[in-house]
């Protein structure tokens, strides 16, 4: 039987690989886009987005999540947080998940609609964890607690991704564009990290996506090209 939440049940999310680019220009590192801050310490990251429209097309198979993270970049571990956007053979499932990584992703059970305004974030308290996803629009808000001994914390995302389920990541489904606003790492806005940032698109055979410059320290724009 197939899940309710699939994207969230499925998620196996790969990290991304240390020592690509110091800070912008665009990286294209085949998984994600959007923002990562890198090469400090980060006990907390923040943002904020309107959950986009996806399109389906009859019979595809693709998805989209859109999260937050802390760790990741070049390290085996990931805290992250977030919502999904299914296409499998039918109109888009969406849906809100969470993951402990490199244990499996958990779906949360609220409802999640395009047009919804998103809210999350994550902090760390020396080894204890709480990370808060909230739906204004829906009137939810979930949050969840871990404690999680000798992680890294060297980086801060707020991403796009297609996420990786069995040997590779799915297609990108049509998202047309998303907007991440209030980003903010330590308590302070994405664009003022003094230990390195960069932008990053998906890329494979040609660009999937595009991402704006930083506007105001904290918002920018990722839009989708092409599965």
């Amino acid at each position: 039987m197939r899940s309710t939440l699939p994207i969230a049940a499925a998620l196996a999310t790969v990290v991304l690989t240390a020592g690509v680019a110091q800070a912008a220009p665009a990286i294209s590192n085949g998984l994600y886009a959007g923002y990562i801050a890198y090469s400090g310490h980060y006990t907390a990251v923040s943002a904020a987005w309107t959950e986009p429209t996806v399109s389906c097309a009859a019979g595809e198979r693709s998805s989209a999540t859109f999260w937050i993270g802390l760790d990741g970049y070049g390290t085996s571990d990931l805290e992250q947080i977030g919502t999904a956007v299914d296409c499998y053979s039918g109109p888009p499932a969406y849906s809100a998940w969470y993951e402990w990584f490199p244990a499996a992703g958990v779906g949360i059970p609220n409802t999640v609609r395009p047009g919804d305004r998103m809210s999350s974030s994550i902090t760390a308290n020396g080894s204890d964890f709480t990370m808060t996803l909230t739906d204004s629009t829906q009137s939810w808000s979930r949050s969840f607690t871990n404690t999680i001994s000798g992680v890294p914390l060297s980086s801060a995302e707020v991403v796009v991704e297609p996420p990786t389920v069995g040997t590779g990541p799915l297609p990108l489904a049509n998202f047309s564009s998303v907007t991440f606003s209030s980003a903010s790492v330590n308590g302070a806005p994405l664009g003022n990290s003094t230990n390195g940032k960069t932008e990053i698109d998906i890329n494979g055979s040609g660009p999937k996506t595009s991402t704006t410059s930083l506007s105001g320290g904290n918002q920018f724009t990722t839009r989708w090209l092409t599965h």
